[in-house]
């Protein structure tokens, strides 16, 4: 699949996470399958490193997991080094740098600062995390969001789009289809230079310890705590794909550039197909890639092939179009 000047061999990618920070967490990653991801989309980075918040940071609930990193990161200086290094033992997989702001005062600037520094490092495009609910920090119940405000988003794409002129790199932006006219923001982002929209990032929420069921992650509960250590975080997983197909297929009709659909999409064969159905050229994933108590990498390399055949199959009858 195509998004602007580059080709993708699939469009199973690995969404931002946790899971690759580092060189080493991108190496152990490729061993499950390095011949069948389209991209990877390095993890999120600042401008300054983050240190994230307490444990616990994430926490199965129900189809789905709770989860509170507070953004931690490198800091786009050393993730540039560790990017850098990768590219030198792999520098024919894809990757995708993802940036963020977490400071709401002059958040342009530092994309804007971001961007100057990666518009020369090996990687194949940008993807503006606008859509994070830990850009916010410090209030329990405020779920603000970049991406909530279409003349943010403006600014924020066009200032990006206009320091990567003249090399051939993508820019995605990551959006959400939580309390915004999500149509509207992803056409703004369009005609500011995005060359796809992926939707939608994790939505805000949280949970309590109640004693009546049993929690995989390890950590030793009283009974009416919250469930993550910031209180408040994001959820993701299979039970967000209904909403995801909805706000894909509404993004899809709307815009004249690629989709990427993300939130539940790869949790089964049949969820797979429901995401490429509902219009999107690209799946990125975090949770499938995670280990049940979603912490470390899995074996996913049977899983993926069967995936890609059964969407061969359904691209060859043309039921999917992508």
């Amino acid at each position: 699949m195509k998004i602007g000047a580059k080709t993708f061999k699939t469009p199973f990618w690995i969404a931002s996470s946790d899971l690759i920070r580092t060189k080493s967490q991108a190496e152990e990653v490729l061993k499950y399958g390095q011949n069948m991801i389209g991209s990877i989309v390095w993890k999120t980075t600042t401008l300054e490193p983050r240190e994230g918040y307490k444990e616990p940071i994430v926490c199965d609930f129900y189809d789905g997991f709770l989860v509170a990193s507070g953004m931690k990161n490198l800091g786009i200086h050393k993730t540039i080094h560790e990017i850098k290094e990768f590219k030198e033992d792999f520098p024919e997989q894809s990757i995708i740098l993802s940036i963020a702001s977490v400071n709401f005062d002059n958040p342009v600037k530092e994309f804007s600062d971001m961007a100057k520094l990666i518009r020369d490092i090996p990687i194949d495009g940008v993807e503006l995390n606008l859509s994070c609910p830990h850009q916010v920090s410090g209030e329990k119940y405020k779920t603000e969001l970049l991406a909530q405000n279409p003349e943010m988003v403006e600014k924020i794409t066009k200032v990006v789009k206009d320091t990567l002129y003249g090399t051939d790199k993508i820019l995605i932006a990551k959006l959400t289809g939580w309390n915004t006219d999500i149509v509207r923001v992803c056409k703004v982002a369009e005609n500011n230079g995005a060359d796809a929209i992926t939707v939608s990032n994790i939505f805000p929420g949280m949970g309590y310890y109640t004693g009546l069921t049993e929690k995989k992650n390890g950590y030793s509960y009283k009974v009416g705590e919250p469930l993550l250590g910031n209180f408040k975080g994001g959820y993701t997983g299979v039970a967000m794909l209904p909403a995801t197909l909805l706000i894909v297929n509404n993004v899809a009709n709307s815009v004249n550039i690629p989709v990427i659909a993300t939130g539940g999409c790869m949790s089964s064969n049949d969820a797979m197909i429901q995401a490429f159905l509902a219009g999107a050229s690209a799946i990125a994933s975090a949770t499938f890639y995670y280990d049940s108590n979603c912490r470390t990498c899995r074996d996913f390399s049977n899983d993926l092939r069967e995936r890609k055949e059964i969407l061969e199959k359904f691209v060859k009858e043309k039921i999917v179009n992508i």
